[in-house]
């Protein structure tokens, strides 16, 4: 085991492990979960009016496809 390290006052960017990933606010939830894919990511940022949005894996599971929704829908 080895001990996590000290976050408490390290820039949030320091734990990034590689660039953020943006998909536009106009993507579809199929749009979204290919470029996850292709990107091997759990969750990609979304630009809106109201500043940063955050998309995930379980989003998509729980709002999209659980629901029965369409992912091609916007």
């Amino acid at each position: 085991m080895r001990a996590l390290p000290d976050v408490v006052n390290r820039p949030v960017t320091s734990l990034l492990r590689s660039a953020p990933l943006f998909c536009a606010p106009t993507a579809t939830a199929h749009e979204a979960a290919g470029l996850m894919q292709a990107e091997k990511r759990a969750a990609l940022l979304v630009r809106t009016r109201d500043g940063l949005g955050i998309v995930t894996d379980r989003d998509l599971r729980d709002k999209v496809l659980a629901r029965g929704l369409s992912p091609k829908r916007r």
